[in-house]
């Protein structure tokens, strides 16, 4: 194996590790939250539908996405590092 392929193959896996953990711990992290609050509820009709809508959680974090993003480096650094392996044999 070429000594390029090999580095590139390397960091494919340690990016895919990486990525892993990083898309993996906040998810899990985010069920297990508690909200707890005090207080009255005040009940205002005039409200349009779309402000309510809007102020829904998202679960999904920066973390998250930056994890999704370093998958997605991995395979490339993974593709290319067989590419150059087997175009060399």
């Amino acid at each position: 194996m070429k000594r390029s392929a090999l580095i590139l193959c390397l960091l494919g896996v340690a990016f895919l590790i990486v990525g892993s953990v990083m898309a993996a711990v906040p998810s899990l992290e985010g069920n297990s939250h508690v909200i707890t609050s005090s207080g009255t509820v005040v009940f205002r009709p005039d409200e349009p539908q779309a402000e309510k809508q809007s102020e829904q959680a998202s679960y999904q974090t920066p973390i998250d996405q930056i994890g999704y993003l370093t998958i997605l480096l991995s395979a490339g650094f993974l593709s290319v590092g067989l590419l150059i392996n087997r175009k060399r044999n």
